[in-house]
């Protein structure tokens, strides 16, 4: 109790030198406790809600009263030795008007964290954003699972990705995620991330980057974070980005053998023609802006059925007339029964059937799974690559002592 009686006096010595006048004062008052003369002491008004003294200052016309009264605030919160409720008002460890003593040098604020968007919203972007204090991130958490009761981890956005959202929504961007680096198992990816093999590109070394496209279930997995993280960050309702996502998934049912002509639409939808609608009406939210995308059939036409039809077309036409153009490798055999087909491999074609009757498993292993794909970019026949030419060093290599015959036989 000793900080609560130290604080048991008048508050008109901080109401003057906060410069907080009498008239502000009673409306502050009545806002908050229903009378005029209801906090008379220093006490009184420090341990209110800050939630409710934001509500009760916001209501005033004045925005220079607005500071002063928040000024007010802070002042009796730390001669009550309680944390700043406006983090800008003061410098950590500079006294308070009044003689206040500062708060303890554990309640100073932590320049935060920053990290590089690259690693978790966006390949592409080269800013950084500042991580959310734990106790913000936990909050919003706490408060996200007593409105819709408990979700599996892998869908929870982590303090990394939620952090990088609010940055990008905080400088008017839109709310553009990368579902290649927006991932469930962040943790796995970041040290995958790691030892990446590097190459020299003119002299310089560069990490090679492998460009895949995500499947359908990856992109259903990414998708759902991205929607629980707008969900926490108030951007929206469950209902808005379901909405969406069953679009996407309706042209995928249409446009199966297409997905990565789907993907891609999605890609420029998200990434700048979203935002497009809140131009036209800053008033709507982005949940609301996912909606219009969702209905925007002139887009989805002119970005998939447009694209789909002339793939089709030239798959059907233009390899049949001629064999220029088709890979020599196809052009080997007559039987296309007995080709692997080369949109699987890039992900243009989808499940177990070729609609041209071709072999649907990757060229490189021979098996069947989600992309990458192919000769050079499976990484089951990268492993095996691997151990075979590990293997060959080990059986080339010259071991210790051996006669003088042998080194002449190999020799």
């Amino acid at each position: 109790m000793g900080r609560v009686d130290r604080a048991r006096i008048s508050i008109e010595d901080l109401k003057g030198k906060a410069d907080v006048d009498d008239k502000t004062w009673e409306k502050v008052s009545v806002a908050l406790g229903g009378a005029k003369d209801c906090m008379p002491l220093i006490s009184n008004f420090a341990f209110v809600n800050a939630k409710a003294v934001t509500t009760a200052v916001n209501s005033l016309d004045n925005a220079v009263q607005k500071g002063k009264v928040m000024l007010l605030y802070d002042l009796c919160r730390e001669q009550c030795g309680l944390l700043l409720a406006s983090r800008t008002t003061m410098e950590a460890g500079t006294p308070a008007a009044g003689g206040a003593r500062a708060a303890p040098s554990g309640a100073q604020q932590v320049e935060p964290k920053r990290l590089k968007m690259s690693l978790f919203v966006d390949s592409v972007d080269d800013g950084s954003f500042a991580l959310l204090a734990i106790e913000d991130y936990s909050s919003r958490l706490k408060f996200f699972k007593q409105l819709y009761g408990d979700v599996p981890v892998p869908q929870i956005p982590t303090r990394e990705q939620l952090s990088a959202l609010q940055s990008r929504l905080l400088e008017d961007e839109s709310p553009f995620v990368d579902f290649r680096v927006w991932t469930p198992g962040q943790r796995k990816r970041l040290r995958e991330e790691k030892t990446k093999r590097w190459t020299l590109d003119d002299g310089v070394p560069t990490k090679v980057i492998s460009v895949s496209t995500p499947s359908l279930a990856q992109w259903r997995e990414s998708f759902v974070i991205f929607k629980h993280a707008m969900v926490m960050l108030k951007q929206g309702s469950f209902a808005d980005f379901e909405r969406y996502k069953s679009a996407v998934e309706g042209l995928t049912e249409t446009f199966g053998d297409y997905w990565s002509v789907v993907v891609e639409a999605d890609e420029v939808m998200r990434s700048s023609h979203i935002g497009s609608y809140r131009d036209a009406n800053p008033q709507l939210s982005w949940g609301e802006c996912f909606v219009l995308a969702a209905d925007d059939a002139a887009f989805w036409r002119c970005h998939v059925d447009h694209k789909v039809m002339r793939f089709h077309f030239t798959d059907k036409e233009g390899p049949q007339k001629s064999g220029k153009g088709r890979d020599p490798r196809q052009r080997a055999s007559k039987d296309v029964s007995q080709q692997f087909c080369y949109a699987y491999q890039d992900g243009r074609h989808t499940g177990d059937k070729c609609k041209d009757g071709r072999i649907h498993l990757c060229q490189g292993c021979k098996g069947r799974h989600d992309l990458p794909r192919g000769r050079n970019l499976c990484p089951k026949a990268a492993a095996a690559r691997a151990s075979v030419a590990s293997k060959g060093e080990l059986a080339g290599s010259k071991p210790e002592g051996a006669p003088p015959e042998n080194r002449a036989r190999r020799a």
